[in-house]
């Protein structure tokens, strides 16, 4: 088996998630113009405002770039997992080890099927697809949700990978994502937010209005998984630290697509 890399990035840039309303934000430049204005003092000031609405914000520890050769952390991280079910747009329920018993995939799951920096995370996957297709290796995105969710996902964004809704954020408990108001807001996410919606990625309002979302699910970080074949078998773990952090893609791609030549 591949050796497995478990890799927690240093804080990134994260993003505002539903902290502008459509209301308040008519178009893309007026969101600039407001946000630039906003600037780090004030947004720390805004957040503390907010926290005392959030009882629960869990502060996000400063977390350490770290790697694991051994075969046993792939499969502590696949035996969480097991009993796990997610649905289909359909309504379906699908066991999500065997998303990746029969074949390799790379698994990516998200904050909510609105968020702006998760569309534009869809978008960098969907980019690679042609190389994940010629090695054989399933894409799929998996967000906190419902199936209509999840439906109006693959109708509202040029995904063609497996698109997936975890009701009961079981996948992300049992992966230990971060959480937390904290892990999302932030004066550094403020710059994250902007440079996502300059590239053209807009948050997603409809699917973002969800009661899950809103209560729950916009709270919640991600992360990308390289498994399978086989239910234990898990090549690589990326768990990110705040919302908008993103893998190394090279490292992504070797542990996915590398022949056994490359990877050695």
């Amino acid at each position: 088996m591949a050796n497995l890399r478990i890799l927690v990035t240093s804080p990134a840039l994260t993003q505002l998630p539903l902290l502008c309303s459509p209301s308040s934000v008519q178009t893309k430049s007026e969101f600039l113009h407001s946000a630039t204005a906003l600037g780090p003092s004030r947004c720390a000031s805004l957040f503390q405002i907010k926290k005392q609405h959030f009882s629960n914000v869990r502060f996000s520890r400063t977390p350490v770039r770290a790697s694991a050769s051994t075969s046993s952390s792939g499969r502590n991280i696949a035996r969480s997992l097991e009993g796990v079910q997610v649905l289909d747009p359909s309504g379906a329920k699908v066991s999500l080890t065997s998303l990746w018993e029969n074949r390799k995939a790379v698994i990516a799951f998200t904050r909510h099927f609105g968020c702006n920096l998760c569309r534009k995370k869809a978008a960098v996957l969907e980019a690679r697809k042609a190389e994940l297709d010629a090695a054989g290796v399933a894409l799929v995105l998996i967000a906190p949700g419902v199936p209509e969710q999840a439906k109006g996902f693959l109708q509202n964004n040029k995904f063609t990978g497996e698109v997936y809704a975890d009701p009961d954020h079981a996948a992300y408990e049992a992966l230990g994502v971060e959480k937390g108001f904290f892990s999302v807001v932030n004066p550094k996410s403020l710059v994250k937010l902007v440079q996502s919606i300059a590239e053209g990625f807009q948050t997603d309002w409809g699917l973002s209005a969800y009661k899950d979302t809103v209560q729950s699910g916009a709270w919640l970080q991600g992360g990308i998984l390289v498994a399978g074949p086989g239910r234990d078998t898990v090549h690589y773990f990326f768990k990110e630290a705040e919302a908008g952090d993103e893998p190394n893609m090279d490292e992504l791609m070797s542990a996915c697509c590398a022949t056994p030549a490359a990877a050695r």
